[in-house]
């Protein structure tokens, strides 16, 4: 049965992706944005990119129709519901970044929350066919294990942002509850890397890989390190980093999941395994060809020593797997080296 299964999803899939139909993607100018329109050109759609160019720019490669223009604006949005007859929505636009938002949250709500809202109800008003939702494991918040981290991990988000993420998780449910919108929530751990076949060389400045990445531009190069007596082996946090590669087809996949199957997941986007600030450093180290020193600091509040993903939902639910995420993949791609 199971085998059977899978072989009725493997098929739908295949005329789904066959179908060349039209997939929105909200901030598709940005980082996972790009790789993910990317992705669905290959896989046979024609992803239409909508943003607002906050933190992006129009890229001088382009795998379908860019609309520059604010979620926030409903009207302008739904015109552009109109003109292309969306099959799917891959929704990454927000803003994104923690400590801002402890500063500003009431943008954070404005941007997040009420932009999102104008997508759902577009995407009830156009009755389409499956959503996918770029959440975070920050919703998850405090861990009182080290074990790597279930989608039934109780949340309790720490932040403004974490916690406008959770808002419109809950919404999607009860949009599932009332019109049976089939929805994707995927919970990222920490992107990071560079997709080669982009504009964007970033590689998410916000966190830690590309962040070190640029602290060894400067001579000296010093690295910051926030807490040395955790329970880890060298005694620094241990994280879970995912390639923005992996990420751009786990959106993929999981639209096709949805799309085959006419029902809701949630599910973790990392890798299961998880390394160290000193690991990373060295890995960072020996690319740049660079010593440096440690800036030992005292430990963050809310930081807790391991943070890794159980990723069995979605292996098991639409075959999804890290291919591009060893720490080597990772920091290799920020000095050209796949």
């Amino acid at each position: 049965m199971i085998i059977f299964r899978f072989l009725v999803y493997i098929l739908l899939s295949v005329t789904v992706l066959n179908a060349n139909e039209n997939v929105l993607v909200t901030g598709g100018n940005g980082y996972i944005g790009l790789s993910t329109c990317r992705i669905l050109k290959e896989k046979g759609y024609t992803p239409v990119s909508v943003d607002n160019s906050s933190n992006s720019k129009i890229p001088t490669v382009s795998w379908g129709p860019t609309e520059n223009g604010d979620i926030l604006d409903k009207k302008w949005l739904r015109s552009i519901f109109k003109k292309y007859k969306f099959v799917g929505i891959i929704h990454l636009a927000a803003k994104i970044y923690v400590p801002e938002s402890t500063e500003k949250p009431l943008l954070y709500y404005k941007e997040n929350v009420a932009g999102s809202l104008n997508v759902l109800e577009l995407a009830k008003e156009f009755q389409i066919k499956g959503l996918v939702f770029s959440s975070t494991c920050a919703v998850y918040g405090i861990l009182e294990s080290d074990t790597p981290v279930l989608e039934s991990q109780i949340l309790s988000p720490l932040s403004p942002y974490a916690e406008s993420k959770l808002v419109i998780e809950r919404l999607i449910g009860f949009l599932w509850e009332s019109d049976h919108i089939p929805s994707a929530i995927l919970r990222y751990f920490n992107v990071s890397g560079v997709d080669s076949l982009t504009d964007n060389k970033d590689g998410h400045s916000a966190q830690l890989i590309p962040c070190l990445v640029k602290a060894f531009q400067q001579t000296p190069a010093e690295v910051q390190i926030f807490g040395t007596d955790y329970s880890t082996e060298d005694g620094t946090c241990i994280r879970d980093y995912v390639h923005v590669v992996d990420v751009a087809k786990a959106n993929v996949k999981a639209l096709e999941y949805i799309l085959a199957e006419k029902k809701p997941i949630i599910t973790n986007i990392g890798t299961g395994k998880g390394y160290t600030v000193k690991q990373i450093a060295e890995s960072v180290s020996k690319y740049a060809k660079k010593e440096y020193k440690e800036n030992c600091l005292p430990r963050r509040k809310g930081d807790v020593p391991i943070v890794v993903a159980d990723i069995g939902c979605a292996k098991q639910n639409f075959d999804w797997q890290p291919e591009n995420s060893s720490l080597e993949s990772i920091v290799g791609s920020y000095y050209g080296v796949s």
